[in-house]
């Protein structure tokens, strides 16, 4: 909420997360849900994930995670 409050001051209109090491992609698909609850509309929001694993990166994009861990 900090971050918000000093982008809101600032009249910046953009929030950029950088999820590192993001494996198969259940950090910063979390991540997603929580911006979406908290960051008020006319701020955009956008998530860049990363990680050294190409296997995982494609697990990542594909966005499917079963009900069951």
């Amino acid at each position: 909420a900090d971050i918000l409050e000093r982008k809101r001051l600032s009249g910046q209109k953009k929030v950029r997360v950088w999820s590192a090491g993001c494996s198969t992609g259940e950090e910063p698909y979390s991540i997603a849900i929580v911006m979406r609850e908290k960051v008020p509309a006319g701020v955009v929001s956008e998530i860049i994930a990363s990680d050294l694993s190409l296997k995982s990166l494609l697990v990542a994009q594909e966005g499917f995670y079963p009900d069951e861990c």
